[in-house]
């Protein structure tokens, strides 16, 4: 008799674990669009980006955080990180820098890329973090 009332108290806990984790699809709740889908993503500049987060990092995160944003700039450099890589676009200002994350699938397209080079890239913006914009899932355009 005493083992009913701690089994039932089981199948509760599992049962709203189950319906926790099935409403939430792994993202938190949150659906995102695919930065690969044809939308271009809203049009910035690197100067205009960071600009708007160095002035006030919460207006900036209400109109930028988690969308897909096409930026154009100027590389700085370009790095590997883990197993995709990495390019700095650096404001006019010098201050600063964009930084956008690739994934593996991207590293030829970024291994043809030259410092000074013009560039338009699309990915999506995360957060503002010691005086750097970074950006991820990113694609060149």
């Amino acid at each position: 008799m005493k083992r009913e009332p701690i089994m039932t108290l089981a199948v509760v806990i599992l049962a709203s674990s189950f319906l926790a984790l099935s409403n939430c699809g792994g993202d938190g709740g949150r659906r995102q669009s695919s930065v690969a889908q044809p939308t271009t993503g809203l049009a910035i500049t690197t100067d205009e980006l960071y600009a708007a987060y160095a002035a006030n990092t919460v207006a900036a995160d209400e109109r930028f955080k988690g969308k897909v944003l096409a930026i154009s700039g100027t590389v700085q450099g370009v790095a590997k990180y883990g197993k995709g890589s990495a390019i700095n676009l650096l404001p006019s200002s010098g201050k600063g820098v964009v930084q956008c994350y690739f994934e593996e699938s991207e590293n030829q397209a970024v291994a043809r890329l030259t410092r000074g080079q013009q560039v338009t890239v699309k990915g999506r913006c995360d957060q503002f973090f010691e005086d750097t914009v970074l950006v991820y899932d990113c694609l060149l355009q």
